[in-house]
């Protein structure tokens, strides 16, 4: 028992360790002067802050790549009010229609799971060009609305079968008790199926999130400059001639910082949404 210890916690310290290695050489490579990043695990030969100061100010390092840099606090909003919308709008879709699909088995609401499931698996590429047309078509071409509802399109299939497992597997006694003591199906969602589901809810929550957060397709085709989001300002660090390997690195630090903050907001039912029904009682 004892060995079986040790190598547990071997393998689970080499695996923090090959997680962690691309975060160090990131924040290492961010304070590098110019012609100073690090090609190996080491340290810079010099430090310094400009990277940093790029990044939350704009100039700078973006002169030597033939345009002006931008601050990142325009391109961060955008990218959380989309994320945020998205997760709200992806939870409010899914909520009544995974619960219907769960408590209502047809062959029809089999049919329509399994074309959702068959429209998550359509790459992203395919619907570029039909989403394009159809975001111009209902004059929303270049507002942030339109990356929204592009996105809707990819998290709403994964929510609902994420919430539809987690809906299965909730004792359906005890919305048969409050059936008998007089209460109707949109009573037992709000007060008893949504508090039990808080898990399910925050798994769901977190990969609508992290889906619509890193998105870059949709990011750099339906809304305008001005609508951006983080992936975007993070590829302007890369064109035909150079990539600027520094700014990009501490750009890369800072957006993370989002979705490590949901995480440790959401850690507790994070953990019981991911593995509920994976051990039967």
């Amino acid at each position: 028992m004892r060995r079986r210890t040790v190598l547990l916690w071997a393998a689970g310290i080499l695996v923090a360790v090959w997680s962690l290695l691309p975060v160090y050489y990131a924040f290492v490579g961010s304070f590098a002067a110019e012609g100073a990043f690090p090609t190996q695990l080491g340290l810079p030969s010099e430090w310094t802050w400009f990277n940093w100061r790029d990044v939350f100010f704009g100039g700078g390092m973006g002169i030597l790549s033939g345009q002006e840099s931008d601050p990142i606090w325009p391109y961060m909003q955008n990218s959380l009010v989309v994320a945020a919308c998205v997760s709200v709008l992806t939870v409010g879709i899914v909520l009544p229609a995974a619960y219907t699909f769960s408590r209502y088995r047809s062959r029809s609401s089999r049919v329509v799971m399994i074309s959702l499931l068959f429209f998550r698996m359509i790459p992203i590429i395919a619907l570029a060009i039909p989403v394009y047309f159809l975001m111009r078509t209902l004059g929303l071409l270049g507002s942030w609305q339109s990356l929204v509802f592009a996105q809707l399109i990819y998290t709403v299939p994964l929510a609902a079968w994420l919430m539809k497992g987690y809906f299965d597997m909730l004792p359906i006694e005890i919305e048969e008790s409050a059936l008998i003591d007089g209460a109707s199906r949109l009573t037992i969602l709000r007060r008893i199926v949504i508090p039990l589901s808080r898990p399910g809810l925050a798994v769901a929550v977190m990969f609508s999130f992290l889906i619509s957060y890193i998105e870059y397709l949709f990011a750099s085709s339906l809304p305008s400059t001005t609508h951006s989001t983080m992936p975007v300002r993070m590829a302007l660090f890369i064109n035909e001639h150079m990539t600027l390997w520094r700014p990009l690195a501490a750009t890369a630090l800072i957006s993370a910082v989002p979705m490590i903050i949901l995480f440790l907001a959401l850690q507790r039912h994070l953990v019981r949404g991911l593995t509920f029904g994976a051990v039967k009682q």
